[in-house]
Formats: structure tokens, sequence, C-alpha cells
């Protein structure tokens, strides 16, 4: 079991499940600071139904008060994997820029996200990468290893693992059934993303 935050009593604290690379372990979360004990942050999902969005324009609309576009969504009606893109606020470091973003997994047993940061490059890297699914080969996306990552292999159903930050190994691999539309949904996605990054700049 992980350790609790000083000062807070079990009693204060909401249960998750945890998903490592060998087993289950129970985390706790603090309901002062909303904050988890470990990261990702793999939650009991408590609404087994939630469905992606039911078409292209929700999924290229905002996702919450921040600007967050997804830049793509594997989903079936029982489980998804979702990349939203905070377009605006980003973290310049010389002449690049990165966008804070997030991979989000739902499905009826555990649910999650993790961040990472998102460069342009990045964009024209993922648009790369749906060119390689195509062509039914693997992708891994964003490449660099600097963070948490995606692997998608497009076999039936597709399967995609999110892997967290490469120091800490822990990964969960999703299987999809998805729709036939999917590359060109989120080609569309994709498109929406750099829209958005180009008007907030």
């Amino acid at each position: 079991m992980a350790s609790e935050l000083p000062g807070l009593t079990s009693q204060a604290f909401e249960s998750v499940v945890v998903i490592t690379s060998n087993d289950f372990m129970l985390s706790k979360r603090c309901p002062a600071c909303a904050s988890w004990g470990c990261r990702p942050r793999w939650r009991v999902s408590e609404d087994q139904g939630r469905r992606g969005p039911s078409s292209v324009q929700e999924a290229a609309a905002v996702v919450d008060e921040v600007q967050a576009v997804e830049l793509f969504r594997f989903a079936d009606p029982v489980q998804s994997v979702t990349v939203e893109v905070r377009c605006s606020d980003p973290l310049l470091m010389g002449e690049e820029r990165y966008y804070a973003a997030e991979i989000v997994v739902e499905s009826g047993f555990v649910s999650g996200r993790v961040g990472l940061q998102v460069s342009l490059d990045d964009l024209d890297e993922w648009e790369r990468c749906l060119a390689a699914l195509q062509a039914e080969e693997g992708a891994e996306w964003p490449a660099g290893g600097r963070s948490a990552w995606v692997e998608v292999v497009p076999d039936d159903p597709v399967e995609v693992t999110v892997h967290d930050s490469p120091s800490t190994q822990i990964a969960v691999r999703v299987p999809i059934d998805v729709g036939s539309e999917w590359l060109r949904e989120n080609r569309l996605r994709l498109a929406g993303v750099r829209e958005a990054v180009a008007h907030s700049s």
C-alpha cells in the first residue's frame, strides 16, 4: 500500500488503483490538494458507460475552461485513449514552443492521465505516424524518449499502449475496436490543433 501524506489519516483519502509494470497497487488521493501519491494516476472509473465525442466537431471543441483540443482519439463504446493539447501559453525554450498536453485513458476498469509537452515538430511527427498507421505499420509518439509517450499497433483491435516517462517503466495497454473512419477523423483533429495553435500565437 502506498504511503500516506504526513498529517492526514487514511480516512481522509480516496483509494484508487494504480497499474504498474508488474502488478496492481493501491494508491491514495488527498481531498485537500487533489494530488495523487504516484504518477501516472490511474483511477477506477466511476462512469463506465462514458463514450467519446459523437463527431469530429465535438472532438475539436474546447474540452475544459482552458483551451484544450484533442490531438487524437482512439475509442470504442467501452474505452478510449486521447491526447488533449492546451493551445495557449506555451513554454518557450530557445526558438521552440512547447504546449502542455495530457494523455488520457478511460475505460470501464481504470482511468487516468499523464502529462507531457508537445512542440510543433511533434505535431509534424504525429502526421508521419498517421501515414505509417495507414500503411499498417506501428507508430510511437512523441519521439525522443523525453516524456510520456504512446505506442500504436494497427491490429484488430488496435492496441494503444501508454508509457509513463522512461524512468518509471510504467505502461498501460488498451485494445480498442476503432471505427472505420478513425484515420480520417484523427487527421481532422490534427488540423484542429494546428489551427488552434496558430490562432494563439
